[in-house]
């Protein structure tokens, strides 16, 4: 019988070697190597939650579920298990659950970006706007690398009724992602509503020239909107 050192010493290898698998990519034998390593010892927090990693990376948000909540059972005070608890509720459609994951994950550490940036996000589809510019806002101080979080926050400054200042944070995510239609068609989206329709036709053109399709409608609809200004400003 393996003495209870030696079990935990070859629980220890295969949660390496699953870290390995994981970081090529392979995470559905990083999964089976994490299982394997749980089945000799299972009262490590850090196995149960990079386990919890690798099933959201194969598309099982509930069975990520059960091994973040046995990660948190383990350890409740690391606050990466609770923001990924709370991205497990909100693939499972529990908003309120997961705002409520991500709430006590920045009480445990304000500092954590993605934190802000998940709970920006969820403000953001609940359609609370105002707090989801908080959050982001939050985020990008925390990682002005994060060409996602201005994206994202030009949304929300967008729907809020901020187009002005959506253009900024627009403006840092192209510094970021020069190549990006999407935020070129969204900038474009923003200079119409503030009536620059030149600028938002090159803005749109560029974004369909990247390939982005969606950005044809919008388009045609900058140019309606050109041709109308022209009519009205020319009077007899």
């Amino acid at each position: 019988m393996a003495t209870e050192e030696n079990r935990r010493a070859e629980a220890e290898a295969l949660f390496h070697t699953a870290e390995v698998l994981a970081g090529l990519g392979d995470h559905s034998a990083a999964a089976g190597q994490y299982l394997q390593s749980l089945e000799l010892w299972d009262r490590v927090a850090v196995v149960h939650h990079q386990l919890g990693v690798a099933l959201l990376q194969l598309g099982e948000p509930q069975q990520a579920t059960a091994a973040f909540e046995r990660a948190i059972e383990l350890d409740p005070d690391v606050p990466r298990y609770w923001v990924n608890r709370g991205f497990c509720a909100l693939q499972c459609g529990h908003e309120p659950q997961a705002l409520e994951f991500y709430n006590h994950a920045l009480a445990l550490d304000d500092t954590l970006a993605d934190a802000w940036f998940n709970r920006a996000n969820l403000h953001l589809l609940l359609g609370d706007t105002a707090a989801a510019i908080s959050d982001f806002q939050r985020t990008v101080a925390l990682d002005p690398g994060d060409a996602d979080a201005w994206f994202n926050l030009g949304i929300a400054l967008h729907d809020h009724g901020l187009a002005e200042n959506s253009l900024e944070a627009y403006g840092k995510a192209l510094e970021l992602v020069p190549d990006e239609p999407s935020v070129l068609h969204n900038m474009g989206v923003s200079l119409l509503k503030l009536k620059r329709i030149d600028e938002a036709v090159s803005c749109l053109r560029q974004a369909l020239e990247l390939g982005l399709d969606q950005a044809e409608e919008t388009l045609e609809l900058a140019k309606s909107m050109s041709a109308e200004t022209d009519i009205s400003g020319h009077g007899e």
